[in-house]
């Protein structure tokens, strides 16, 4: 992406959310950087499985949606006056949050995801945003602390 293609780029920065520390100090990232360029927020979740299967397993979407709503309040607390928006995905992870941010600013990952399995499958996600994506990515650990 040329300088001047950054010209047309929304003034939008997408970050991903799965729930884990990692992707709420990605989020409080996001719009730290959001509040310093004057970007909006538009923060994502990606189900772990299809629409379609969750109908079926009430309490698994509950939980899903909930990921999101917490992460949208989180953003929001942090900076009330700015532009935060949230969005439900259907997996595969990476194909999303790559969508989203086609035309975003940048994309903001956690540098792991949740626990034990989820862990394993979560962590590579940050590792093929970097190298997939069409904007930069910025990869946010647990221990990241803002200026």
């Amino acid at each position: 992406m040329g300088e001047e293609d950054y010209l047309d780029v929304a003034k939008r920065i997408v970050v991903g959310v799965d729930g884990s520390l990692e992707s709420m100090k990605a989020v409080e990232w996001a719009v730290w950087e959001a509040k310093q360029v004057g970007a909006s927020v538009e923060i994502v979740h990606v189900d772990v499985v299809d629409d379609s299967v969750l109908e079926h397993l009430d309490y698994t979407k509950r939980i899903e949606r909930e990921v999101l709503t917490a992460s949208v309040r989180h953003a929001s607390a942090w900076a009330p006056e700015l532009a935060v928006t949230g969005h439900v995905m259907g997996p595969p992870t990476i194909d999303s949050l790559l969508d989203r941010s086609q035309d975003a600013l940048m994309l903001v990952v956690g540098s792991r995801g949740l626990g034990s399995l989820r862990s394993l499958v979560l962590g590579s996600v940050s590792q093929a945003c970097a190298t997939r994506a069409k904007c930069p990515v910025v990869i946010v650990s647990a221990t990241a602390t803002l200026a």
